[in-house]
């Protein structure tokens, strides 16, 4: 058994991405770009030293090559070959997403949501940790990023506080409409009294 009940280990979590970056058939590349821009931007704007624009660039140019190379790879697969990859790949994709569920349930128990008016919400918080997992995690650079442990617990974390500061304000607003026909409840409460 790789992992105990509830715990994934950083080498286990580190190998699932790297196979699942390096087979992510669905990764298209149409990220790098903005990805480039806006990491161009920040150099620009003397937001990261010159050594991290340089790493991140390599990373990219790595990234662009190897997904390439992947997809000139897989088209020129005949169709049991084809067939074959999709069904590796979709095995990988079950067992990543398990070991995601595990390290996100850790997080959602780490910041007491269960105790929290977010309980009702946390099924919606999970699928949305899920989301950003597989939006986010062709970012991690195998070459530099050693703890990939610390890289999926960070896009949780920043998944969960998006979504409670987004339920914060959805509240908020609810109770500023509620105001505002309690307001008008009043007014015609007022009026009325006024023709009596």
């Amino acid at each position: 058994m790789k992992e105990k009940e509830g715990y994934i280990s950083n080498e286990y979590l580190r190998k699932l991405i790297v196979d699942f970056n390096r087979m992510n058939i669905d990764d298209t590349g149409a990220w790098c770009q903005p990805y480039l821009s806006k990491l161009e931007n920040k150099y620009k704007n003397k937001k990261i030293e010159e050594e991290k624009y340089q790493q991140s660039l390599d990373f990219i140019t790595r990234k662009q090559q190897q997904i390439a190379a992947l997809h000139k790879k897989y088209a020129e697969f005949t169709d049991a070959e084809r067939r074959h990859y999709n069904y590796e790949f979709d095995k990988l994709k079950a067992e990543i997403c398990d070991a995601f569920m595990k390290v996100i349930n850790g997080r959602i128990i780490s910041f007491k949501l269960v105790t929290t008016k977010a309980y009702e919400d946390i099924e919606d918080i999970r699928q949305e940790c899920l989301m950003t997992l597989f939006t986010y995690i062709n970012r991690y650079d195998e070459e530099r990023n050693s703890s990939a442990f610390a890289f999926v617990t960070q896009l949780i974390t920043n998944a969960i506080l998006l979504y409670l500061n987004q339920l914060k304000e959805r509240q908020e607003k609810e109770v500023t409409g509620l105001d505002f026909y309690e307001n008008l409840n009043t007014i015609d409460d007022f009026k009325g009294e006024s023709e009596d």
